[in-house]
Order: structure tokens, then C-alpha cells, then sequence
């Protein structure tokens, strides 16, 4: 785990800087969730105003501050296996909720939106709007981010995986690639996308995970079947951030790779 050296530092004070890497912890007061909600920045070395940076926009943005992806980013970079990139990253709201669940869970669920409770059920239409219409501009507000789908990507696990592809499937104006590992809370069968600006999937789970395996082979027939660009990898391993966080290593070059 990494001892937290992120930079509290607000965004402001990121733009124009030079040196080494920068990972920056800001805040973004949502109209749609009605409170600020955390968000952390990865910068490339030597980031410059002047460059269009390919970016990758992350679900559960604490699981990106607590591991290790910008020493694994630094790495990808320094070694020329992707080229410099931005990673933004919005914390999941872990406030618990009856049953054993959080606020997280409405937030990435489509299917939770059957919630009795008022202050539930509009959670995930809510989160939507706070990810596509608030999140995304303020990163390309503030950074010098490519504002072509062809080089912004998203990237989750878990239910914050489900997420992305229901994201992408209301706004599939989006992302161009969707890395999404070990996906839960996707309705499979509603997955739909018009021919011309359907994204590329690119699914991982893990050989240990038999609680789920059923809907991550459900998920990957429906995209067989709907011809549908995607790449499926199964780990060795289970529902784990560790094994998440190599693949991701892993897909972020063979992305860029294919790209060449």
C-alpha cells in the first residue's frame, strides 16, 4: 500500500506544474448528489498545459489513492509502454445503509432505483448525472485532457465495473474503452449499442470467484453474441483489488499497444 504521499493540494494548484508525477486529492461540490464528493488526480511527469493527455476516468477513486497506481503508472510511462495519461478517480460513498450495504451500492446499481426509500431511489439516476455531466467536464476544466471519446477511457471493478457499462450504455458518447473487472449490477440483457459507437470492453475476473462466475459468462455471451469488440481474461485469483490492480497494468498496455 502506498504510505499516502498524496499531494493535498488543491487542483488550482496542480495546473502548469513540471517535475516529477503529481497525485492530487480535490473536492467537487455535486448539484446532483447534493454534497461534495472526493475526487483523486493522477499527472504525468513533466505535465504541460499545452499537451491533450489521454485520460482515464475511475470509479472508487479510494481503491486508486490506497494501492499502488501511480508507481505503476510512472512505470508504464517511464518504460514507454503507454504514453503520459491522466487518471481521475471519484471516491465511492461508503456510508452504511440497513442490510449490510452502503450508499455505493445505490449509486452503481441500476436495479437499486426500486429503493422505498426517497433517499435511495434516486441515487443512481443521480450518480449518473454527477459522473457525465459534473465530474468529466471539471477534469477537463481544470487539465489539459484530450476531449476525444477516442482517448478517454473508464475504468472499475466490481460494482463500480456494472457501473461503467451502464454508464457507457446511456452515454455512449463517452468512452471509447471500457476496463471493467470483475463487473456486478450490469442488467446484461439491456447492454445495446448502435453499431457505430459501440465501445470496446475489455473484461477480467478471477477463476476463484464462483459466487459471480455465472454473470461474468453471461456478460461475456451477450457481447459475443451482439458482436460486440471486447477482450475477456481469466485470472488466477478472486475478488481482490491486488489482482485488479496488475490487470489493469496489464490491459492499459495491450490497449495502447493495439494503438501502434
Amino acid at each position: 500500500m502506498l504510505a499516502f504521499t498524496a499531494l493535498l493540494v488543491s487542483a488550482g494548484y496542480a495546473q502548469g506544474l513540471g517535475g516529477g508525477s503529481k497525485f492530487l486529492i480535490d473536492t467537487l461540490q455535486s448539484r446532483y448528489m447534493n454534497e461534495p464528493r472526493v475526487i483523486c488526480i493522477y499527472l504525468p511527469k513533466d505535465y504541460s498545459d499545452s499537451v491533450p493527455y489521454p485520460v482515464v476516468f475511475a470509479t472508487d477513486g479510494q481503491m486508486i489513492t490506497d494501492g499502488r497506481y501511480r508507481v505503476l503508472l510512472d512505470s508504464l510511462i517511464d518504460r514507454k509502454i503507454i504514453p503520459p495519461i491522466i487518471l481521475a478517480g471519484a471516491y465511492s460513498n461508503e456510508k452504511p445503509v440497513p442490510v449490510n450495504l452502503s450508499y455505493r451500492h445505490y449509486e452503481y446499481v441500476e436495479t437499486m432505483g426500486s429503493a422505498d426509500d426517497p433517499k435511495l431511489k434516486d441515487l443512481f439516476v443521480n450518480h449518473i448525472g454527477f459522473f457525465a455531466e459534473e465530474l468529466i467536464p471539471y477534469i477537463e476544466k481544470r487539465y489539459s485532457v484530450s476531449k476525444e471519446r477516442s482517448s478517454r477511457f473508464f475504468y472499475g471493478a466490481s460494482n463500480g465495473a456494472g457501473f461503467g457499462i451502464t454508464l457507457s450504455r446511456i452515454h455512449p458518447e463517452l468512452f471509447s474503452e471500457l476496463i471493467c473487472f470483475s463487473p456486478l449490477g450490469e442488467k446484461v440483457k439491456s447492454i445495446k449499442w448502435r453499431p457505430n459507437i459501440s465501445p470496446t470492453l475489455h473484461i477480467a475476473y478471477g477463476s476463484n470467484e464462483d459466487f459471480a462466475m455465472d454473470k461474468y459468462q453471461a456478460l461475456v455471451k451477450r457481447l459475443k453474441k451482439q458482436k460486440y469488440r471486447y477482450t475477456a481474461i481469466v485470472y488466477d485469483g478472486g475478488h481482490e483489488r491486488l489482482k485488479w490492480e496488475r490487470e489493469f497494468v496489464r490491459e492499459l498496455g495491450s490497449i495502447f499497444a493495439s494503438r501502434r
